[in-house]
């Protein structure tokens, strides 16, 4: 991982956003949903390098706290 994180930097602040502000919660029918239709694109995003790694999760995190909270 630290010659991938060298390589790939947006994906090591990726990873490192998730873990500082990431949450556990209760597993519920929305979850896989919500993270296959709003975290894996951002991710993947960051990944290309297309967005801001902190931008990106943040509207993710906005956008399943929406839909989790229907």
């Amino acid at each position: 991982m630290v010659d991938y994180f060298a390589k790939s930097p947006k994906a090591k602040d990726a990873i490192d956003l998730a873990f500082k502000y990431g949450k556990a919660r209760a597993i519920n029918a929305n979850f896989e949903k919500v993270i296959n239709q709003f975290l894996n694109p951002a991710l993947q995003e960051i990944l290309q390098g297309a967005a801001d790694a902190k931008t990106a999760l943040d509207a993710a995190v906005k956008q399943s706290n929406t839909e989790l909270a229907k």
